[in-house]
């Protein structure tokens, strides 16, 4: 399955609209048009007040954006050898997530006493229903979650929406 097909797929699903940007005469010779700025077609949805844009950074890649002001930034992310390395030698900041046996991801932008605090039983549940995942982040203006994603083989739209759902339910207990 093509990323257009999964948000048309999506689109179903959820709503929303599947942007077409303004194709000018390069813009042709490299196949865009319903693209942003990495060339994969994306989509915007207003889900529970909010307004979310979901695109393809890369085939593989699929990224969901909230864009709504967090309560502060921080990035929740897996572990890769090389980060694990770099951790080792102190070399990243890391902070371990909150729990005693998760060890699958890490934070940045806090230290171990602020994430206790402020992962809370039910804010840490959603953040693992949500893994696998590259990344979470918490930016000045919005929440982005970046998934790896075999569109049509181990991903699928209703997946996504499921994801979104989740994402949105970590958003609204942020913010309350």
């Amino acid at each position: 399955m093509e990323p257009l097909q999964f948000l048309e797929e999506l689109k179903k699903i959820i709503g929303g609209d599947i942007v077409q940007e303004n194709l000018c005469a390069d813009d042709t010779k490299h196949g865009r048009g319903f693209s942003d700025e990495y060339g994969q077609p994306h989509m915007m949805v207003s889900r529970r007040n909010l307004s979310v844009k979901i695109d393809f950074v890369i085939k593989e890649e699929l990224q969901m954006t909230v864009y709504a002001t967090p309560p502060r930034c921080l990035c929740v992310r897996t572990w890769t050898l090389f980060e694990k390395i770099l951790s080792w030698c102190f070399l990243l900041g890391a902070t371990g997530f909150p729990g005693e046996k998760e060890n699958r991801f890490f934070l940045q932008g806090m230290i171990a006493k602020e994430a206790e605090e402020y992962f809370t039983p039910a804010r840490a549940s959603l953040i693992n229903k949500l893994f696998p995942f590259v990344e979470i982040e918490q930016q000045s203006r919005v929440y982005r979650l970046l998934k790896w994603v075999e569109v049509g083989k181990n991903y699928s739209p209703q997946q996504a929406a499921k994801d979104l759902d989740i994402l949105l339910d970590f958003v609204e207990q942020t913010r309350a």
